[in-house]
């Protein structure tokens, strides 16, 4: 191929880190100087994507290169109250993923591996269980459990027991196994409800609370950028702090670069000037270029 140099896959991570086990992969492609191609490398991306198309499999997916300026739309929601903050995040998802102009919509919160979560019914509290005794013995049945430890020369065995493989192979046979109790043996579904979900990898904080961050790229990486963070801000955040009021907003990505670059006060010349939303580099050049001007005037009046 005349543009890539070289592809590779991986397995166990993605997402730059934020996703790590066995569901998670690259595709790595690395392209030449593409300098006086006939096409760029977004427009590379854009046909890869198109030729994908949906994959209802995957939980995230995303086609692009990296930006070393960040994302050109990232958004963290913070809060205390998790319940809250899931709920606002998938509101901004839904409305992120409706906005024509962006592509790959994702948040940063690891999927994890896919784990049993147990409850327990009204009977197993009757029995004086708790949720940690009823793990415990699920997972002695399924891991196992040590029993013993013997001492062979210098070495130590350790004596694990657990259910033959023929038992522990599908979740029916997870349903048909029985829970020791003080008051006998009983089937484990007259005790717990359970569900198939993925658990919690880590816990992405900001500023003492709760983080969750959603990232976007431009549809057409030649758009700008501040139309549609303003649109965001007036027509979606309103209803979403509305209904979410212990839901705190903050611009990161290339937002945050900007604010934090065009965060200045211009004193010379009589110009000063704060912002705390993000500006055109045009506009500052055309500020320090009126402040410069102003001070050669003045100086051409005192002398």
């Amino acid at each position: 191929n005349k543009f890539i140099t070289f592809t590779f896959r991986s397995i166990g991570s993605a997402f730059e880190g934020q996703e790590n086990g066995a569901h998670a992969g690259n595709v790595n492609v690395l392209m030449r100087d593409m300098e006086g191609a006939p096409l760029s490398t977004f427009e590379i991306a854009a046909r890869v994507r198109d030729k994908i198309g949906e994959v209802p499999e995957a939980s995230k997916l995303t086609v692009g290169g990296r930006n070393r300026f960040g994302s050109p739309v990232s958004i963290s929601l913070l809060s205390k109250n998790l319940e809250e903050l899931n709920s606002a995040k998938e509101m901004l998802l839904t409305n992120l993923k409706s906005m024509p102009e962006l592509d790959n919509v994702n948040d940063n919160n690891s999927q994890g591996k896919q784990e049993i979560q147990i409850k327990l019914k009204p009977k197993a509290y009757f029995l004086g269980l708790s949720q940690a005794e009823i793990a415990k013995q699920v997972r002695q049945g399924f891991y196992g459990g040590q029993v013993q430890r013997l001492q062979q020369g210098k070495d130590e065995l350790r004596v694990w027991v657990r259910y033959p493989k023929q038992d522990r192979l599908n979740i029916g046979q997870f349903e048909d196994m029985k829970i020791k109790t003080p008051k006998g043996e009983f089937p484990l579904t007259e005790l717990v409800t359970y569900s198939l979900d993925r658990g919690p990898v880590n816990i992405q904080r900001y500023n003492g609370s709760r983080d969750a961050r959603i990232d976007a790229d431009l549809l057409d990486p030649y758009a700008p950028v501040p139309p549609i963070l303003e649109y965001i801000e007036d027509e979606i955040m309103p209803e979403i702090k509305a209904l979410h009021p212990g839901v705190r907003v903050v611009y990161k990505g290339q937002a945050q670069d900007s604010a934090e670059s065009v965060g200045f006060q211009i004193k010379s010349g009589g110009i000063t000037g704060t912002t705390s939303r993000t500006i055109h580099p045009a506009l500052l050049l055309l500020a320090l270029s009126a402040s410069t001007a102003l001070r050669r005037f003045v100086r051409s009046l005192i002398f």
